[in-house]
């Protein structure tokens, strides 16, 4: 990540060599949020991330911005409904890392149309109007490393189970509901609003 901030940053470098340079720097954000999750998981129940208070949609609009060059090279639609203006006192990222997951699914498993994320007094929706999913599918869907198509997916099966446990050891139950061929939604109910 540090070469490639180097890279991007000296005046030298080509414009055509940007664009590789940026998905690069992504994809190492990706990695790194994964990893902040997998630490968050793995601390002892005690020690819990730095937390602060934020707006919610704040982490919301950055983590759509992270994304949407994914969704304009699919031609697909991404927008944000804000219909309320939470404020939390937890630690940012660990939403951020949640919400980064539900996006890139939604992205992985919708062709067209759009998604929505809507941001309640009270909730995160992310909504989507993708291939959706059978009711023997939304029982596993949790497992770690279950996939419907191994060999069709990007992924590696493990972005809900990590929201889902995420949203467990932060108090921010996560809901899904789908119906094949019309889309899922997923809810974050965030139960730790700020004073």
């Amino acid at each position: 990540r540090v070469a490639s901030d180097m890279i991007a940053a000296d005046p030298s470098t080509p414009p055509h060599q940007q664009r590789p340079l940026l998905r690069i720097r992504r994809a190492s954000q990706d990695m790194e949020a994964v990893i902040d999750a997998l630490l968050v998981l793995a601390r002892e129940r005690g020690v819990m991330p730095q937390s602060e208070v934020f707006e919610v949609a704040t982490v919301v609009d950055e983590e759509v911005e992270k994304v949407r060059p994914m969704f304009d090279a699919k031609h697909l639609g991404l927008r944000v409904d804000l219909q309320a203006s939470p404020r939390l006192e937890a630690p940012p990222r660990v939403l951020g890392v949640m919400l980064g997951h539900l996006l890139r699914n939604a992205w992985a498993f919708t062709e067209k149309g759009e998604v929505v994320v809507v941001v309640a007094e009270d909730r995160i929706v992310v909504r989507d109007t993708g291939i959706g999913m059978t009711h023997e599918v939304l029982q596993r869907v949790y497992e770690p490393f279950y996939r419907v198509d191994p060999f069709g997916q990007v992924g590696k099966g493990i972005g809900l189970s990590i929201v889902r446990r995420l949203g467990t050891r932060f108090g921010w139950p996560v809901s899904l509901d789908s119906t094949p061929g019309e889309g899922t939604t997923v809810t974050i109910k965030l139960t730790r609003p700020a004073g």
